[in-house]
């Protein structure tokens, strides 16, 4: 398969893979790959025998794109200055990403005339790479599969009106709410009728009942096709888990605690965790508590979002508003000028907000923020096509695969990534500032 993107680097040691040069460039390379965008990149792409400038002249000139990780170092790399003439010569896009704060000098300093440039030297890095997505993907005209910057004038699809089943309330109190009442600090039901266990420190599980619901959608083809799936029985955390919670969690096992960009920390959701992390906190409680906790698989994620009638969001059928969910709205136009934020809807908050803010947004089983704020990871594989022959009773996802699902949506995007049925997923090591976790438990 050819590849339409060139990355080009500088190394000051070789082919250092712990420069910053190389870690941006894997990174980008990485993302790119993931939007189904073929990237070629030194070493990876030259084979073994393969003389290196024959290999690089012929990548340069198949490509589309050459993507320049512009620092320091690439003033004085002869490779990167033969790279960039080469693509000049070819009248192919290069688009610079700079991650030093220098300017181009020589022989590069055409590219401040004859290229737009991507600043990057401030941090997050992972901010300027969806940047740097979504700038690649205009100028190849493909539709970002993720949930990164730009995706414009999307029109969310109606959803099936909601069937006839109902949610049926919990009578008498059922075996797996029985088998957690000396763990939890207490246990009642909440507004909705549905047990909840409050295990102190803010950690509230409600119990989802066994059951059947449509899960997916018709609206992305990785939705398709809704499907009816049972479940049994088990528990979702009420709230994202928090910095709070997660600070105690790297206070006790020596863990450096993740940055909050400034917004806080306390009741907001903690952000920069990777699956691995989130995996481990989950590992971390259940000693502590003496009950298995763990990431929802995506079927328990998506039923304790939308339950039986294939709602569209939480709390219905009825557009975002900015007392239902916190996505890109006003506050978020304001500070980032996203030009994707719907500027007509005001949640109060530009970034995250601290959980529970918006009740109105309830899903039919009391459970808060699963749309907007902060996706949350799943336990899953990511794959495109798992829905084609899912197995119909507790699904587990794939065998294996590159990405780890991610669900809900954050104050990043618009209303089409909220949906309840929106299927997205990140490297299970990726930590991103728009990225948490809730946790499941079960009794099995």
């Amino acid at each position: 398969m050819e590849h339409q993107v060139f990355i080009s680097y500088a190394t000051d040691k070789g082919d250092s893979t712990g420069s910053k040069e190389r870690q941006a460039a894997d990174m980008i390379c990485s993302r790119l790959e993931s939007e189904g965008i073929r990237c070629w990149i030194a070493p990876r792409d030259i084979l073994p025998g393969d003389d290196w400038l024959d290999s690089i002249i012929d990548a340069v000139e198949k490509s589309e794109v050459v993507v320049l990780v512009f620092s320091a170092n690439a003033n004085h790399s002869q490779w990167v200055k033969d790279e960039i003439k080469l693509a000049l010569d070819k009248n192919i896009k290069i688009i610079p990403f700079r991650i030093d704060d220098v300017s181009p000098q020589g022989g590069l300093r055409i590219l401040k005339v004859r290229c737009q440039w991507l600043d990057a030297y401030t941090p997050p890095l992972d901010k300027h790479i969806e940047q740097l997505v979504t700038v690649v993907c205009q100028y190849l005209g493909i539709e970002p599969k993720k949930a990164t910057k730009g995706k414009e004038g999307i029109i969310v699809k109606k959803q099936p009106e909601p069937g006839k089943e109902k949610i049926k309330k919990p009578g008498e109190m059922p075996e797996d709410v029985e088998a957690v009442k000396s763990k939890a600090k207490k246990v009642y039901k909440n507004k909705k009728g549905f047990w909840e266990a409050d295990y102190g420190d803010g950690i509230i599980m409600v119990y989802i009942p066994p059951g059947e619901f449509t899960m997916g959608s018709n609206d992305y083809d990785d939705e398709k096709p809704p499907h009816t799936v049972f479940l049994d029985g088990y528990w979702m955390g009420k709230y994202a888990v928090t910095f709070d919670q997660y600070d105690k969690f790297c206070g006790e096992t020596d863990q450096e605690k993740p940055g909050d960009e400034g917004w806080g920390r306390e009741k907001r959701p903690v952000i920069y965790v990777s699956w691995h992390d989130a995996a481990a906190y989950c590992d971390w409680l259940s000693e502590k508590i003496g009950l298995k906790f763990k990431l929802p698989t995506e079927a328990q994620w998506e039923k304790a979002a939308r339950g039986t009638d294939s709602r569209t969001y939480p709390w219905g059928n009825s557009p975002p508003s900015g007392d239902k969910v916190n996505f890109a709205d006003k506050q978020a136009w304001l500070k980032e000028k996203f030009d994707w934020a719907d500027k007509n809807i005001d949640d109060g908050y530009a970034y995250t907000a601290p959980v529970g803010s918006f009740p109105k947004g309830a899903s039919p089983y009391g459970l808060l923020d699963m749309a907007g704020n902060v996706w949350e990871w799943c336990n899953d594989w990511y794959a495109e096509d798992y829905y084609k022959n899912s197995p119909r009773k507790n699904p587990q996802g794939p065998e294996s695969g590159t990405g780890r699902v991610i669900r809900g949506g954050s104050w990043l995007v618009d209303a089409a990534y909220i949906r309840c049925a929106y299927r997205s997923d990140y490297h299970p090591y990726g930590r991103y500032y728009v990225m948490g976790f809730r946790l499941s438990q079960d009794n099995r």
